[in-house]
Protein backbone atom coordinates (compact mmCIF):
# COMPACT_ATOMS: atom_id res chain seq x y z
CA UNK A 1 0.00 0.00 0.00
CA UNK A 2 1.22 3.76 -1.11
CA UNK A 3 1.63 6.04 1.71
CA UNK A 4 -0.61 8.92 1.37
CA UNK A 5 0.81 12.55 -0.23
CA UNK A 6 2.39 14.96 1.81
CA UNK A 7 -1.02 16.72 3.60
CA UNK A 8 -3.42 14.11 2.71
CA UNK A 9 -5.26 11.95 5.21
CA UNK A 10 -5.78 8.53 4.79
CA UNK A 11 -9.65 8.41 5.26
CA UNK A 12 -11.94 6.16 4.37
CA UNK A 13 -13.59 8.94 3.05
CA UNK A 14 -16.78 8.30 5.64
CA UNK A 15 -17.88 10.69 8.12
CA UNK A 16 -15.31 9.60 10.93
CA UNK A 17 -12.87 11.14 8.37
CA UNK A 18 -12.67 14.43 9.69
CA UNK A 19 -10.99 17.21 7.58
CA UNK A 20 -8.49 17.10 4.96
CA UNK A 21 -5.98 16.93 8.22
CA UNK A 22 -7.32 14.38 9.41
CA UNK A 23 -8.81 16.31 12.18
CA UNK A 24 -12.78 16.20 13.16
CA UNK A 25 -15.10 19.18 12.11
CA UNK A 26 -18.63 19.80 13.03
CA UNK A 27 -20.97 18.87 9.73
CA UNK A 28 -22.85 22.07 7.90
CA UNK A 29 -26.36 21.72 8.79
CA UNK A 30 -29.23 23.39 6.65
CA UNK A 31 -31.59 24.27 9.69
CA UNK A 32 -29.05 26.88 10.20
CA UNK A 33 -30.00 28.64 6.90
CA UNK A 34 -32.57 31.25 6.74
CA UNK A 35 -35.54 29.12 5.86
CA UNK A 36 -36.84 31.94 3.64
CA UNK A 37 -33.72 31.92 1.53
CA UNK A 38 -34.59 27.94 1.21
CA UNK A 39 -38.20 28.44 0.58
CA UNK A 40 -37.33 31.32 -2.12
CA UNK A 41 -35.23 29.45 -4.07
CA UNK A 42 -37.20 26.11 -3.98
CA UNK A 43 -39.92 28.12 -4.94
CA UNK A 44 -38.79 30.55 -7.67
CA UNK A 45 -36.53 27.56 -9.09
CA UNK A 46 -39.40 25.22 -9.45
CA UNK A 47 -41.52 27.79 -10.94
CA UNK A 48 -39.34 28.34 -13.98
CA UNK A 49 -39.75 25.16 -14.74
CA UNK A 50 -36.33 23.53 -13.56
CA UNK A 51 -35.07 21.37 -10.68
CA UNK A 52 -32.77 22.28 -7.47
CA UNK A 53 -31.80 19.74 -5.43
CA UNK A 54 -29.50 20.50 -1.59
CA UNK A 55 -27.19 18.29 0.26
CA UNK A 56 -23.91 18.19 1.94
CA UNK A 57 -20.54 17.58 0.54
CA UNK A 58 -19.29 13.97 1.30
CA UNK A 59 -17.35 15.26 4.64
CA UNK A 60 -20.03 16.97 5.18
CA UNK A 61 -18.11 20.35 5.36
CA UNK A 62 -19.98 22.22 2.96
CA UNK A 63 -23.67 22.25 1.37
CA UNK A 64 -24.09 21.67 -2.13
CA UNK A 65 -26.79 22.88 -4.14
CA UNK A 66 -27.58 21.27 -7.14
CA UNK A 67 -29.95 23.61 -10.36
CA UNK A 68 -30.88 21.63 -12.95
CA UNK A 69 -31.82 23.88 -15.91
CA UNK A 70 -32.13 23.48 -19.78
CA UNK A 71 -30.94 19.53 -19.32
CA UNK A 72 -27.70 21.19 -17.31
CA UNK A 73 -26.59 20.79 -13.91
CA UNK A 74 -25.30 23.88 -12.18
CA UNK A 75 -23.20 22.71 -9.27
CA UNK A 76 -22.68 25.08 -6.33
CA UNK A 77 -20.69 24.14 -3.31
CA UNK A 78 -20.94 27.01 -0.29
CA UNK A 79 -18.57 26.50 2.84
CA UNK A 80 -20.46 28.72 5.17
CA UNK A 81 -24.21 29.46 6.16
CA UNK A 82 -23.93 32.72 4.88
CA UNK A 83 -22.69 31.90 1.45
CA UNK A 84 -25.51 29.27 1.40
CA UNK A 85 -28.28 32.06 1.84
CA UNK A 86 -26.69 34.83 -0.57
CA UNK A 87 -26.54 32.05 -3.15
CA UNK A 88 -29.87 30.75 -2.74
CA UNK A 89 -31.43 34.53 -3.07
CA UNK A 90 -28.90 35.22 -5.91
CA UNK A 91 -30.55 31.81 -7.33
CA UNK A 92 -34.26 33.17 -6.56
CA UNK A 93 -33.59 36.68 -8.04
CA UNK A 94 -31.76 34.79 -11.47
CA UNK A 95 -34.83 32.46 -11.64
CA UNK A 96 -37.68 35.31 -11.41
CA UNK A 97 -35.74 37.05 -14.76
Amino acid sequence: MSSPKPGKSQSSGTKYGGGSDGTPHPPVSYSEVDAGALLGALIAITDAGDAITFGRTSEGGAYYVGILAEGLLEKFYLGSCKDAEVALQRVAVLARQ
